[in-house]
């Protein structure tokens, strides 16, 4: 059975892949019975020549019983496939250009539709590194009027373990920030403290090492962390010998005890190494989780957790109403939670690049249908040789469905090679922008894409081409295209339709780039040009106190004072797109409310060169200075926006206010207010700030570093670096600092990318409508020749024959204007989100990218327009 099943597969693969081969086996088959008939009649007395003339009698037709044998080997329906990609080739072949512009066309559609795709799947669908990641979720408390997200320890993880029925297990982490010491050089470490059963609840273990035991929860036995795979490979050369190893943050010393595995990440920013969390002492919030993680026991759904999370939330109201009022905790899937706000914009950018390939499908339509109407000689001829209408159809679509092929090939080979450009255009708040590659789904959408592509540009003129008029089409003198007035409205549709979405895409980047403009031409409050800024350095623990903070920030600034390149230099406990810390605010000349209902403020604590770093402006009082000591009286800086919040009829200078923070409250002296600032972004509105002088503020916490340099000067990394280690040699310093310009395009990198993409697939769009004008009215000319001819012959001027073809021109272009301009008025209200300072239906807007449409479009009519002016009529009446 096996031996005959082989034999049968042998035969078919050779029949469909090697039939000159088998069809010469099979007629020296055939020949070898025939001359055995021949002989076998010979013996019985025949003449050579009558024995053969009665064997072919007797035997039959060769060339028949060969086609029978063959359609026994093959199917038909294969071997009909085989010969239409044949003729597709030949008939290919022959029209080069033509071949190379559908291809080209629709590589350009499949290769940015494979790496938005790419993104958006990578981003968004494909499922997080962890066990069962679909029942992982992000349990997020949400309070009226409060920070969202802030979780409190040993109280809600009880809870939720003891009373939540859905959760098989309930983690958390809070915030790991030191300098790590141990390793060569001081490098700074920022990661995660976490609970025990962290790595359990996500169902991952180390790749080296072991995960945190039991006893490690308890004081005094927590000093162990575990590494990232990239911090391992990065500092410690990925030596599998690091286990065991000990390592110093802070001074403290902490024994190295596993290795994540590879790609593992639990949030944007891959936290670089993990401690237990219960009695770590450089926890940034001991008393509360940034996070808590839950796993759903299986079977259960996030709607089911949702609702026990509601009775809980009204349980704890019922038990405390004071500090559970207006509680809300909601379960978010890890997935949505990791992946944040992006979908829409990615789905966005998804439907962008869908315009550009529809556009790519409508040209492409477009050039077969022309390419279709001259070929009617050739379908009538084989229609009236037999050939049925549905066979025609195949015909036509295979040669479709190829070139779509080919073009799909280029358009993945395309989006391979494009992909590390595109991805350097991302936005840094991407989430798993690391994660994002040409996979096996990316592959796979692009095959059915290509696949649907070919059978939706062909399948129009497939079926225009094959209602063909034999009597016209074979008829001796007549004209071999043209398809009839069904043929022309089609071509002038599809011209229509690229039209609008061209415009589409157009008004689409128009807005983005008006919106770019304005973010970048918005006040920052402060001059970026020549600023240079550090995160924050977190001192070892040798400075306990706030006092010998202050004594370590104001020694290193003096030795960074004395670097020439430098203009100037300031600390402070928060910077623009760094953060800052936050207080309740009190003023004094106003009844006290509760301490719950004071109003929050930012509060930055500098150094008396701060606002002269940054390039400040003093309003009215005046800045700090030497004179405002640590034993002196109590001073604050405020901004614009402080002052229109809060003494909107008053003027603050003089006013005493209070920042309330853990009970303390110390009431200081408004003496100054500075203009303002774009804190966390450029497109949000100024803060509300209080300044304070560095020496003063109980709170002062972690210096962060400001340096302005001449100009030309290269990064003042390396000088900032030896200059803070000159007073510690054990401070981590990375020895390039950020320009802070940098971090005024990352607060605008979602709208870079969008325009970016944008702007790229409207040109795209512009050139392929273009295309399409141009190949639409250089085909109606060429119908049209004779017409021209005569109407010339007659008296026409070449003005009037110009004015023909743009005045044909221009209805398309009016009705393609007019259902773009309706549908982006529709489309564009999904921008709104990224834009900023324009509306997403600005007219002026869609009246410039109008007018550069109505260009371009005259542009592509100008040479069709220009030969129909230069017919030959003698030339076109001979012909007629």
């Amino acid at each position: 059975m096996s031996s005959e099943l082989t034999r049968w597969l042998r035969l078919r693969w050779r029949s469909l892949f090697r039939p000159r081969v088998k069809e010469d086996e099979l007629r020296r088959e055939v020949q070898f019975h025939l001359d055995q008939l021949v002989a076998e009649k010979m013996a019985d007395g025949m003449a050579p020549a009558e024995a053969r003339e009665q064997a072919i009698k007797e035997f039959g037709g060769m060339d028949q019983y060969i086609e029978e044998v063959r359609d026994s080997w093959r199917p038909s329906f294969l071997r009909d496939i085989l010969h239409d990609l044949r003729y597709s080739f030949r008939q290919f072949r022959k029209a080069p250009s033509f071949t190379l512009i559908v291809i080209l066309t629709v590589a350009v559609g499949i290769g940015a539709s494979t790496a938005i795709f790419s993104i958006v799947n990578s981003v968004a669908f494909q499922p997080l590194g962890y066990a069962n990641p679909e029942q992982l979720v992000e349990i997020r408390q949400e309070w009226p009027d409060r920070r969202n997200g802030v979780t409190p320890l040993r109280v809600t993880m009880e809870e939720l373990q003891e009373r939540a029925a859905v959760f098989s297990e309930v983690a958390g982490y809070g915030s790991l920030h030191g300098n790590m010491t141990g390793v060569g050089i001081p490098v700074r470490v920022f990661g995660n403290s976490v609970t025990l059963n962290y790595f359990s609840a996500l169902g991952v273990k180390p790749m080296l090492g072991r995960d945190f035991l039991p006893e490690e929860g308890i004081e005094g036995k927590s000093d162990v962390i575990i590494l990232n795979h990239a911090f391992w490979r990065d500092h410690f050369n990925a030596d599998p010998a690091v286990i065991n190893t000990t390592v110093f943050i802070n001074g403290r010393p902490y024994t190295i005890v596993g290795v994540m595995p590879e790609g593992f990440r639990t949030e944007p920013g891959s936290p670089k190494a993990f401690t237990p969390l219960v009695t770590n002492p450089i926890v940034t919030f001991q008393r509360y989780l940034r996070s808590v993680i839950a796993r759903l026991k299986p079977g259960q759904t996030v709607e089911q957790a949702q609702a026990e999370l509601d009775v809980l939330s009204q349980s704890l109201q019922a038990t405390d109403s004071e500090l559970w009022k207006d509680l809300k905790l909601r379960a978010v899937p890890m997935l949505d939670y990791q992946v944040g706000d992006t979908r829409p914009t990615l789905f966005l950018l998804l439907g962008a690049v869908g315009f550009l390939l529809l556009i790519a499908c409508v040209n492409v339509a477009n050039l077969l249908l022309a390419r279709t109407s001259s070929r009617q000689r050739e379908i009538a001829l084989r229609t009236a040789l037999g050939a049925d209408r549905r066979r025609v159809i195949r015909q036509l679509l295979t040669e479709s469905v190829f070139l779509a092929s080919l073009g799909g090939i280029s358009g993945i080979l395309l989006a391979y090679g494009t992909m590390s450009v595109l991805l350097s255009f991302a936005p840094v708040n991407l989430p798993r922008v690391d994660e994002i590659k040409l996979d096996g789904f990316a592959l796979l959408f692009s095959s059915l894409l290509t696949i649907l592509t070919g059978i939706g540009f062909g399948l129009v003129p497939a079926l225009q081409a094959s209602k063909v008029d034999l009597h016209t089409a074979l008829k001796d003198g007549g004209r071999t295209g043209g398809g009839g007035r069904r043929s022309t409205r089609l071509r002038n549709g599809l011209v229509i339709t690229e039209i609008a979405l061209a415009l589409t895409l157009l008004i689409g980047s128009g807005l983005l780039l008006r919106t770019f403009t304005n973010l970048m031409s918005t006040d920052l409050g402060y001059n970026g040009d020549d600023l240079y800024a550090e995160r924050v350095m977190h001192l070892p623990d040798k400075y306990p106190d706030n006092d010998s903070r202050i004594e370590f920030a104001l020694r290193a600034l003096d030795q960074i004072a004395t670097k020439p390149e430098i203009l100037s230099a300031a600390f402070s406990s928060g910077l623009p797109y760094y953060g800052s810390r936050g207080a309740r605010l009190d003023i004094e000349s106003r009844s006290n409310p509760d301490a719950d209902e004071l109003p929050f403020v930012r509060v930055v604590s500098v150094t008396p060169d701060y606002f002269r770093t940054l390039g400040n402006t003093l309003l009215r009082g005046r800045h700090f200075d030497d004179h405002d000591r640590q034993d002196g009286q109590p001073v604050a800086v405020v901004t614009e926006e402080f002052v229109r919040r809060h003494f909107p009829d008053q003027d603050p200078i003089g006013q005493q206010v209070a920042l309330v923070e853990n009970e303390s409250r110390e009431w200081r002296e408004i003496v100054g207010i500075t203009n303002d600032m774009k804190w966390t972004g450029i497109a949000p509105k100024p803060a509300s700030i209080v300044f304070v002088p560095y020496v003063q503020y109980a709170t002062t916490g972690h210096p962060q570093a400001v340096v302005r340099v001449r100009p030309g000067a290269a990064n003042p990394g390396p000088m900032v670096a030896a200059a803070i280690q000159a007073v510690d040699d054990g401070m981590p310093m990375t020895h390039e600092m950020s320009h802070i310009k940098v971090f005024d395009g990352n607060s605008i990198g979602t709208q870079k990318f969008m325009l970016f993409l944008f702007s790229v697939f409207s040109t795209i769009a512009l050139l392929l409508a273009a295309l399409g004008i141009f190949g639409v009215m250089s085909y109606t000319v060429s119908q049209r020749t004779n017409e021209f001819g005569v109407r010339i012959a007659l008296g026409a001027s070449a003005g009037d024959v110009f004015k023909i073809v743009f005045l044909h021109t221009a209805k398309l272009v009016t009705v393609g204007l007019i259902i773009g301009t309706l549908s982006s008025l529709a489309l564009t209200q999904l921008l709104e989100s990224v834009l900023f300072g324009v509306d997403p239906h600005d007219l002026r807007t869609i009246g410039v990218m109008g007018l550069g449409l109505i260009f371009v479009s005259a542009l592509s009519a100008y040479l069709p327009a220009r030969r129909a002016c230069r017919v030959d009529p003698m030339v076109a009446l001979r012909a007629e």
